[in-house]
């Protein structure tokens, strides 16, 4: 009777143990379970594509920053859980700052910094890789 009464305290033990667990999280936990696309964080192109996965309810607000000053987005995120927003980019540093917010739940933020090269830059490293390739080239001996 008393190895039953220990299996039992035990048992009730965990399960609180593990339920207050679940209770901790939903509350102070994230907003919502989301992901970011991998993407390039230095470009020569005049936009990203920043994408992503989400929970259904979910707002994700993009803030960007740059040398044009200062712009907001801000996307509802439906059933599909997917969210998507072209970003055009200044010539040098363009901070994005996203935030997902979902009622009920602490918001949560990321901060990214993207950098827009120029196309000189393109062209002068386009140059030394061709430069480069027929140094190689020329070195190799001949059969």
């Amino acid at each position: 009777m008393k190895k039953l009464f220990v299996s039992f305290s035990f048992f009730i033990i965990l399960t609180m143990l593990f339920t207050t667990s679940i209770f901790a999280n939903t509350i102070v936990g994230n907003p919502t379970n989301y992901t970011i696309n991998e993407f390039s964080t230095s470009t020569f192109e005049e936009s990203i594509n920043i994408t992503g996965n989400c929970d259904d309810g979910t707002v994700v607000t993009f803030d960007i920053s740059n040398n044009s000053g200062e712009t907001s987005y801000t996307q509802d995120v439906k059933k599909t859980g997917i969210f998507y927003k072209n970003i055009p980019l200044s010539l040098g540093k363009n901070y994005i700052n996203l935030t997902f917010e979902k009622s009920g739940f602490d918001s949560v933020s990321e901060e990214y910094t993207v950098i827009r090269l120029s196309e000189n830059v393109k062209k002068e490293l386009e140059e030394y890789t061709c430069v480069s390739q027929i140094n190689v080239i020329s070195w190799l001996p001949s059969n």
